[in-house]
């Protein structure tokens, strides 16, 4: 079973490195929602957009730091929208901007040799949490991928250089 269900829909045949590991890595296929655990759509919807206040995000693959081959990805969030970049250890990144819809990342990379646009959605799954005894509360992650709390100097020079390329998108 792939660890992540996603699609890539290209704009051109030329592809970054990147974009061909997270390809391989996260899985290609039909773009698929979360686990849908609460009563109604519109509330899963409300929980997962509240699972993303304003702020700075990091996830990997690996819960470890700076593994050869795992993708790593850190992205803000400011009024529902988000800014960020994929990126492998020691190799290049790529920005993209979007935002929650119905569970998910929707998401556009920007390739960052060719400067083209892929549309991208990453299902978020509800990962239960403890919160106090005899009860769980739901956090909504990447599926696949799994929070990282230490963000470095390197995450936020990502974040700065993606701010500077996409402006307001």
């Amino acid at each position: 079973m792939q660890r992540l269900t996603s699609t890539l829909v290209h704009s051109s045949s030329v592809l970054t490195p990147l974009m061909v590991t997270l390809m391989v890595s996260l899985g290609n296929g039909a773009p698929a929602l979360a686990q849908n655990r609460s009563s109604s759509p519109e509330s899963s919807q409300a929980e997962a957009i509240a699972q993303f206040p304003d702020g700075v995000y990091f996830y990997g693959e690996s819960p470890q730091l700076d593994q050869l081959g795992q993708a790593y990805m850190v992205f803000e969030t400011h009024q529902q929208k988000l800014l960020g970049a994929f990126y492998l250890p020691h190799s290049s990144f790529d920005c993209f901007y979007g935002q929650v819809v119905q569970n998910q990342l929707s998401l556009t990379v920007i390739d960052s040799y060719e400067r083209t646009a892929h549309a991208y959605a990453m299902a978020l799954e509800p990962v239960a949490i403890a919160s106090s005894p005899g009860s769980t509360n739901l956090q909504f992650e990447p599926e696949g991928f799994h929070r990282i709390p230490q963000l470095r100097d390197a995450e936020r020079g990502y974040l700065e250089t993606c701010r500077q390329d996409l402006g307001n998108n």
